[in-house]
């Protein structure tokens, strides 16, 4: 049960909360004469989830999960995320369309909500825990008896507010127990001492299981113990080369945070043995859907394909349905409650260790009237929510201590070819460092020359930007780009700065790309002075949902972001790849970064460790840490920075010349007809050709 302990009144509340779930199916049309048919449905609905759920918990608690077979368990795994997709999810209240437009706008977006609370609280019951289903369960009762009760709306809404503003502090304080306490255990055992010899133990997460997810599991099955070592370690490698490119000490930090896919259990596991071999702990946990830990775009902890995507869409602001002042305060007190009961483990704390994963099938969402969007009032409470959360996240976990790693691997439904694009994947993460750093050098030496760069399009592209340099006091000790190689960000390839923002101005343009996990067409960006001035996308036939969806997935809600990086990826290999198998739009950002010049919008590279020095593999300190915006930490915090860094590449076949304006009035070439033209670097071009 980890972090909940239950009261002496928990046993009396969860079963007075389990036979009312019993009551509601059991009630007649004669006793419900006079209520409207639609609660009666809701009813209904929510009781089978909140009985589902309870028998799920009393498997668990009672140890009886252990004597299910793989196919109970995953028959029971498919009828209860089968209610949220296809047809059934067409007439689920867990839609939110379909509930709005059975019990009106405001009850039927709080009563989705509600349901969708409920259905997310099944990762804890298969831990044992059963304090937050209680408090869900009776969030659903209450709201359930003011339908009944023909209440207005706004009580309904308060409902659930008071849910959020009382229970706050105990969620936030969970959810740090298990995201930094070795202590817990469950998701641990599951992966370092379930078999793997076959697919059962995939259905005790909780999580749902497609086909993804058993398939992923029989492949690394077949693998040679030589391959899953060389995977695991090839991030378990770069973590610890993290702390040594930043000069940091690895040996005062004791705990590690894993985050990957289900599927993925053998490399897992060896590279938690790895960490451990070193003398660390490693803490696994699941992804949390709960309406205050709620996101939309890349998962966090132990995560699986999501049973429907548009589902997870519909609900991704279901907050905003109570965020005011008031609310917000309580999260930001609560928030540092939370962190001081794991303050120690936070001090030990070293990074995330994080293994992705690409070739899902597209998702590009469908925009409903019913779905609650932020409003001008609540866009500024979400930006002020974000800038609260990180600031206290700073205090406790000093982004300047700790360090992190990404690697990324494809799934098999990125295709028929699932096998060679794997293993074309690791010959991809596993390049020659240096062989690339020797490369880079020489891209830097050029640049290094320059004031600006002028990047433009070829064909189609309308691309026409110029990025500002920071300016070189002693080029002899000094460099504006950092030789990246596959240290936190594997694959090897790319060097990158932090523009100066003034002089920054232009048009980022890209066909298709996908940001966060969400696809855009005709991707349009204009900066001035390094600021967003403009954009628009193609995805949906109103100009106003376009400018939504940009803003609201990649702005995070703001009126403007700073171009945060200009960078050159130099993995023409991974480029290759995706040309090859024609899956350059599904790469990983991780990896479609490397394919091309990219630009990141948000906080720099370097953000909250502006003053710890840097320095490239050739011993230059790299001195371009900071922009305009991030200058301001000392003076004014709320606007240095934007909890975000978002990359947009422009892949090389969309990419006509990257020119570098140098200050002795040179023109020089770092990229001429799609192709690299500096000295020494002609070795990136055999795979572009």
């Amino acid at each position: 049960m980890g972090y909940w302990k239950e009261d002496e009144m928990l046993p009396e509340r969860y079963e007075l909360m389990r036979g009312r779930m019993e009551s509601i199916l059991a009630e007649t049309e004669e006793i419900l004469s006079g209520r409207a048919e639609s609660v009666r449905l809701f009813g209904r609905e929510g009781a089978k989830i909140a009985l589902s759920l309870c028998d799920s918990y009393e498997l668990s608690a009672n140890g009886k999960r252990a004597r299910l077979s793989e196919d109970e368990l995953a028959e029971e795994n498919r009828v209860f995320y089968g209610q949220v997709q296809g047809e059934a999810y067409e007439a689920s209240f867990a839609n939110p369309e379909y509930a709005v437009d059975k019990l009106g706008k405001t009850s039927g977006r709080v009563c989705s909500a509600v349901l969708a609370e409920l259905r997310a609280m099944r990762p804890a019951v298969f831990d044992g825990e059963r304090v937050s289903l209680t408090y869900a369960m009776e969030l659903f009762v209450e709201v359930y008896n003011l339908l009944c009760d023909k209440a207005d709306a706004n009580a309904i809404r308060r409902a659930l507010f008071y849910y959020v503003h009382d229970y706050c502090g105990e969620y936030q304080k969970a959810k740090m127990w298990e995201t930094f306490k070795p202590e817990n255990r469950f998701y641990y055992d599951i992966v370092l001492k379930e078999s793997l010899e076959n697919n059962r133990y995939l259905y005790l997460f909780g999580e749902y299981v497609s086909d993804v997810e058993k398939e992923m599991a029989d492949f690394l099955r077949g693998l040679p113990e030589e391959t899953i070592a060389l995977m695991a370690g090839t991030y378990v490698d770069g973590y610890v080369r993290g702390f040594e490119t930043m000069r940091m000490d690895f040996s005062k930090k004791q705990i590690v945070v894993l985050h990957t896919a289900l599927g993925f259990e053998r490399v897992t596991r060896e590279a938690v043995r790895r960490f451990e071999a070193l003398g660390k702990k490693v803490v696994l946990f699941p992804q949390d859907s709960r309406i205050l830990f709620r996101r939309f775009g890349r998962p966090t902890g132990l995560y699986a394909t999501a049973a429907n995507r548009q589902y997870d869409y519909d609900h991704r602001n279901d907050l905003l349905l109570v965020l005011n002042r008031r609310l917000l305060d309580v999260l930001g007190r609560m928030l540092t409650e939370a962190y001081e009961t794991v303050a120690d483990e936070c001090a030990l704390y070293a990074g995330p260790a994080v293994q992705e994963t690409f070739g899902e099938p597209g998702f590009e969402p469908k925009g409903k009237a019913a779905v609650i969007t932020a409003d001008e009032r609540l866009q500024k409470l979400l930006v002020e929510k974000a800038v609260t959360s990180e600031r206290i996240a700073e205090k406790y976990l000093p982004s300047d201590e700790t360090s992190f790693t990404i690697i990324a691997y494809p799934v098999p439904s990125i295709g028929p070819k699932f096998q060679e694009i794997f293993e074309e994947t690791i010959k991809v993460n596993t390049l020659d460092n240096q062989q690339y750093k020797d490369i880079q050098q020489k891209i830097i030496d050029v640049l290094d020359q320059g004031y600006e760069a002028h990047v433009k399009g070829a064909g189609e592209n309308q691309t026409d930007l110029t990025i500002s340099f920071y300016e070189l006091k002693d080029s002899t000790k000094e460099t504006v780009f950092e030789n990246c190689t596959a240290d936190v960000n594997i694959p090897v390839g790319e060097v990158f700065t932090s523009p100066k923002l003034k002089g920054t101005n232009g048009l980022l343009h890209v066909s298709q790309v996908h940001l966060n996990g969400n696809g855009y067409r005709d991707l349009k960006v204009w900066f001035k002075d390094g600021m967003i001035s403009d954009y628009s996308c193609g995805n949906f036939d109103s100009e106003e949902e376009n400018r939504r969806y940009f803003k609201e997935n990649v702005m995070k809600n703001r009126d403007t972001l700073p171009m945060g990086e200009f960078a050159i990826g130099t993995n023409t290999t991974a480029y290759r790849m995706g040309r090859k198998f024609g899956i350059q739009q599904v790469l990983p950002i991780l990896i479609a970064e490397k394919t091309g010049p990219h630009f990141a919008v948000g906080d720099t590279c370097y953000s909250h460790e502006e003053d710890h020095r840097v320095y490239n593999p050739d011993g230059k300190e790299i001195v371009a840490r900071e922009n305009e915006c991030s200058a301001l930490r000392s003076t004014d915090p709320d606007h240095a920075y934007f909890q975000c860094h978002t990359d947009i590449t422009i892949p090389y076949d969309e990419l006509d010349s990257i020119t570098v304006g140098c200050r002795d009035g040179r023109q020089r070439k770092v990229i001429a007809g799609g192709k690299f033209v500096v000295p020494g670097t002609e070795a990136l071009n055999e795979s572009i050709e």
